[in-house]
C-alpha cells in the first residue's frame, strides 16, 4: 500500500404498560447493541494497579501489533453482572455482559427486577429481544442482505472490538503509526466485511497500550460508527487493560436511538472456558420470532427511523475523510 490512509434488548415489562415511546427507544437499543462478543479475577473495592509501561519510545509497526495482539489474545472470554447500560430518552438499567471470542456474546438488562433486555450471538446467528417484542435475528452469513443491515452500519462482531478485543492480522493491510493531536497514536487498517471493504481506525495509548478509540469508516472515508473507551482498569493476573466504560455513536445508524454507553466496575475473565461447558448461554430466546434475513424491514417497529435521514451527531461527524490531513505524522 502506498496511499496514507489517515483519520480520525426486552423479556415482556408488562409490554401493555410501557409507553409506546419507551418501547421504539427499548427496540432501537437492542438493534443498535447487538454484537456476537486464568483464573476467577474480580474486584470490588481496591486500589488500582496502574498498568506497565508498554513503550518507552514510539514503537514501530510490527512493534505494536505485535504487543496489541499478545495482550488482545489474553483475553479468551469475560463476564460480568456489575453493569449498567445508558442511552439519550432511556433510563439507566442494570446489565450483565458475556463474551467468548470469538463470535459469542450475551448481553442481558433489567428495569425494575424485570428483563428488559436480551441480545446476544452465536456461533451461527445474533438475535434481539425487546419488551413487547418477538425476538428478532439473522444468520452471521446473511446479514449483509438482511433488515439488520439497513440500520446497523457495523456488524455485530463490532462490540468486541469496541471493547478492545481485537486481532491484527500480522498479513492484514495497516498502516501507522500516526501521532495524533491528542497525544495518541493511530493504526489504520483495510478490512473486508460482509458490507463492503471498511476502513478501521485504531488510537492507542502511546505509553500503554491500551485502546482508546476504534472508528469504521467506508472505504470513502465517511464515518460509520466511532467508540470510545475510558476508566481502563489494569488486571495484573491476565496482564491486560479493559475499558470500564465504552461509548458508541453509530453515526451511520438508522435508528432513533444512535449512541449508548455500557459501564462496568469489574470483570471476571478467562473462566467462560468453552462454549459446551454454558451452552444454555449462547441459546436464542424461544418465543416468537422474526427472521431480519427473510422478511425485510417488515416486523420491524422502527419505520419513523427510515423517515429521517441520518445525522452525524456533533462530536463524531466530519465533512469529508482526507486521506492527509493537518496533525497526524507517521511516528517511525
Amino acid at each position: 500500500m502506498n496511499a496514507k490512509i489517515n483519520g480520525q434488548g426486552c423479556r415482556t415489562l408488562a409490554g401493555d404498560a410501557l409507553p409506546s415511546r419507551r418501547v421504539l427507544l427499548c427496540s432501537g437499543l437492542a438493534l443498535m447493541l447487538s454484537a456476537p462478543g486464568c483464573k476467577y479475577f474480580q474486584r470490588h473495592v481496591e486500589l488500582e494497579t496502574p498498568p506497565p509501561e508498554l513503550f518507552q519510545q514510539p514503537p514501530s509497526l510490527p512493534e505494536l501489533l505485535g504487543a496489541l495482539n499478545a495482550r488482545s489474545d489474553r483475553v479468551l472470554d469475560l463476564q460480568t453482572d456489575m453493569g449498567h447500560v445508558t442511552a439519550p430518552g432511556f433510563p439507566r438499567v442494570p446489565a450483565s455482559l458475556r463474551m467468548l471470542r470469538p463470535r459469542h456474546m450475551r448481553l442481558q438488562a433489567n428495569l425494575l427486577t424485570r428483563p428488559v433486555l436480551d441480545l446476544g450471538s452465536n456461533e451461527e446467528r445474533f438475535w434481539v429481544w425487546g419488551a413487547g417484542e418477538p425476538v428478532r435475528f439473522a444468520r452471521h452469513d446473511q446479514f449483509a442482505n438482511s433488515a439488520a443491515a439497513t440500520l446497523l452500519p457495523v456488524e455485530p462482531t463490532w462490540l468486541m472490538e469496541a471493547m478492545g478485543l481485537i486481532h491484527f492480522d500480522p498479513a492484514g493491510a495497516h498502516q501507522g503509526p500516526f501521532q495524533r493531536e491528542d497525544g495518541n497514536i493511530e493504526v489504520h487498517t483495510i478490512v473486508a466485511s460482509s458490507l463492503g471493504q471498511r476502513i478501521r481506525v485504531v488510537a492507542i495509548h502511546p505509553q500503554y497500550g491500551y485502546i482508546t478509540e476504534v472508528q469504521m469508516r467506508d472505504a470513502r472515508g465517511g464515518l460509520l460508527a466511532i467508540a470510545k473507551a475510558s476508566r481502563h482498569r489494569y488486571f495484573s493476573e491476565q496482564q491486560v487493560t479493559l475499558p470500564r466504560r465504552v461509548s458508541l455513536d453509530l453515526v451511520a445508524s438508522q435508528l432513533p436511538v444512535k449512541s449508548f454507553e455500557f459501564e462496568a466496575e469489574s470483570y471476571t475473565v478467562n473462566l467462560l472456558h468453552s462454549v459446551a461447558a454454558h451452552p444454555n448461554l449462547w441459546a436464542m430466546p424461544a418465543g416468537p420470532s422474526v427472521d431480519l434475513a427473510a422478511s425485510g424491514l417488515q416486523g420491524v417497529p422502527l419505520g419513523a427511523a427510515r423517515s429521517q435521514p441520518s445525522q452525524p451527531s456533533a462530536q463524531t461527524a466530519n465533512a469529508e475523510f482526507h486521506p492527509q490531513y493537518r496533525g497526524y505524522t507517521q511516528t517511525r
